[in-house]
């Protein structure tokens, strides 16, 4: 745990973590990866600590989680989505519609109304209702032919907020901006970032790491925070 200057606090023994969410309340929901379970943690100003395991009903490898409507949302390696509520009891399970000889759910976000799910594959972002219907697909010709690549890499990272869509770009080392319906809008950050991965909304803040592997190791895992008011405003100064 860091503090909002990025100053280490505390630290807390977690086998096998892949990913984490916010459950409100100080709690934290993080994913085992092997163990098919995920972690409740309480943290303090000062402190972290274990709670809990949850169950998920998976036979493989878990990997992402997001928390909407009181209702925990886990991607395992089948490529499906187990939907639970916080005491473990399993509500629904979501079929992706993507293949897994063709990749995995790299990472996902759900809409706070929890009717909209956006998955990153390796090739595109998906949109899919809460039943499983796809809604919409975003592919590598959406963007401009100038950001396009040879491995056919689309979004690395999603995170819904407000209605729109942030995504990361890690060929590219840009962010973008996307309507709920699946358009590009914008670019957000098209400078001083490289290679972005994960992202995060915190606050007013989007919080972004970074990881390249042109840079020396101890200076490739960086994280940068920018403010989304600030990001908002250049947008529109561009667009004047």
């Amino acid at each position: 745990m860091f503090s909002e200057t990025f100053e280490f606090i505390e630290e807390c023994h977690c086998e096998f973590p892949m990913a984490i969410c916010t459950l409100g309340a100080g709690l934290l929901a993080v994913t085992k990866r092997r163990d098919s379970m995920l972690a409740i943690f309480q943290a303090t100003d000062h402190k972290i600590s274990f709670l809990r395991n949850i169950l998920v009903p998976c036979k493989f490898y878990l990997r992402q989680v997001a928390f909407k409507q009181e209702k925990l949302f886990v991607v395992c390696d089948e490529n499906e989505i187990h939907v639970m509520n916080t005491s473990g009891v399993a509500l629904s399970k979501i079929s992706s519609g993507v293949p897994t000889e063709y990749g995995f759910i790299r990472n996902f976000d759900v809409s706070d109304d929890a009717t909209r799910l956006y998955l990153c594959e390796r090739s595109g972002l998906r949109c899919l209702s809460d039943t499983g219907e796809c809604q919409w697909w975003f592919s590598q010709t959406d963007l401009p032919e100038w950001d396009r690549n040879k491995q056919g890499l689309v979004i690395e990272d999603i995170r819904f907020f407000n209605g729109f869509l942030f995504g990361s770009l890690w060929k590219a080392s840009k962010l973008i901006m996307m309507s709920n319906d699946g358009h590009l809008l914008c670019y957000i950050v098209t400078t001083g970032i490289d290679h972005p991965r994960a992202i995060a909304v915190r606050g007013d803040r989007l919080v972004v790491t970074q990881f390249s592997p042109s840079m020396r190791p101890v200076k490739n895992r960086t994280v940068h925070v920018f403010r989304i008011g600030d990001l908002f405003s250049s947008v529109g100064e561009k667009q004047q």
